[in-house]
């Protein structure tokens, strides 16, 4: 099972990316903007009882991304869990 939380929603400096995981599996979180396009992705998450990014509304190549909706997708061999967020100024 998954749980995320997202706080805050909107945001606009920063958003911290809070997630469980009940199962030991390898876990991938992504970022895509509304047109499905990936725009961060988080590699080599390690799974503990509670796990933590931060999102400063940049790109994996560093660039600031325009305000906007965007999704954050949680997924694990087992589950996958989908939600909106939104970058504001």
């Amino acid at each position: 099972m998954l749980r995320l939380k997202l706080y805050p929603n909107p945001f606009n400096n920063k958003i911290d990316i809070g997630f469980q995981i009940t199962d030991n599996s390898r876990v991938k979180l992504e970022i895509y903007d509304a047109t499905g396009r990936l725009v961060k992705q988080y590699n080599h998450l390690v799974n503990q009882p509670f796990n933590q990014v931060s999102w400063d509304g940049r790109d994996n190549s560093g660039y600031r991304l325009p305000n906007g909706v965007y999704f954050v997708q949680l997924e694990t061999k087992n589950y996958k869990q989908v939600e909106k967020i939104i970058l504001v100024e």
